[in-house]
């Protein structure tokens, strides 16, 4: 009890008596900040694992710039269906006078409104204010194309398609509604290309694993790690691979709707 009490005159960082209750303790010589970043030459990791030590080949799907693409040019077409519908029933108001856009607020305010029969100014007048406040609303939501997702797309082309059955533009109108049933479940359908991919990840990546688990060890056993993981790095590439192909196929044709829209309407 007294060696025990008795005050240590170890210095800090130094072999010294080990504690009561201990058989014997291991020693090391490696730097302090060589200790504080040790792990393991290699451990089995999932798939999850991998893509956060290599974000670069995650399976993205398309990115929110694009969907932005295809509300702004939705949101394009409404404009032209609202300014020819104005044009025709509302020949005495200029359109710079009627959509005022300030910070991008539309206001349907003629300042000299001339409607050419009395008895259908107030009819006109509703059809106006709908039309400005569908456009209001999707302005909001394409303001921001960064933040742009399959749902708000989906929702800034039916107000776009509301916009032209309002106005009664049925050809812009049965455009756009041709436009969104394909456009909307592009993204849709490549996530569930993405899905598959990666579970025929998961697959390879465990049979890869189980093959080198039972491996006899090697001489050099960090040479051994690095060969295991550039292993698994190779599924990942061979995943990503894949699904880029899909997925430019799947660009290329959300292109080639957009511009089989714009000449359709120009």
């Amino acid at each position: 009890m007294t060696a025990i009490m008795q005050k240590s005159t170890a210095i800090f960082g130094h072999p010294q008596i080990p504690a009561p209750g201990f058989d014997r303790v291991f020693w090391v010589s490696q730097d302090a900040e060589i200790l504080a970043n040790w792990k393991q030459p290699w451990s089995e990791r999932s798939l999850e694992d991998l893509y956060q030590d290599h974000p670069e080949k995650r399976l993205r799907s398309i990115e929110p710039s694009t969907l932005g693409l295809v509300a702004k040019t939705a949101l394009q077409i409404a404009d032209e269906a609202a300014n020819n519908w104005l044009t025709s029933f509302c020949p005495g108001t200029k359109w710079s006078d009627s959509i005022i856009n300030v910070d991008n607020i539309y206001a349907f305010t003629a300042s000299e409104p001339d409607y050419t029969i009395l008895a259908k100014a107030v009819s006109l007048q509703g059809v106006k204010e709908a039309i400005a406040s569908l456009l209001l609303s999707s302005k909001t939501m394409v303001r921001d194309a960064k933040s742009m997702t399959p749902l708000i797309l989906a929702r800034v082309m039916d107000q776009s398609v509301a916009v032209c059955q309002v106005a009664k533009d049925d050809k812009r109108r049965v455009l756009l509604e041709t436009t969104k049933a394909k456009v909307e479940w592009l993204p849709v359908a490549l996530d569930c290309k993405r899905l598959g991919i990666q579970r025929r990840a998961i697959k390879s990546l465990e049979e890869y694993q189980a093959r080198v688990r039972n491996e006899p060890a090697h001489a050099n056993p960090s040479k051994q790690a690095g060969r295991r993981v550039k292993g698994e790095t190779m599924v990942l590439d061979r995943a990503l691979a894949e699904f880029q192909e899909y997925r430019l196929d799947f660009l290329v044709e959300m292109y080639r709707t957009l511009r089989q829209l714009l000449e359709a309407t120009a």
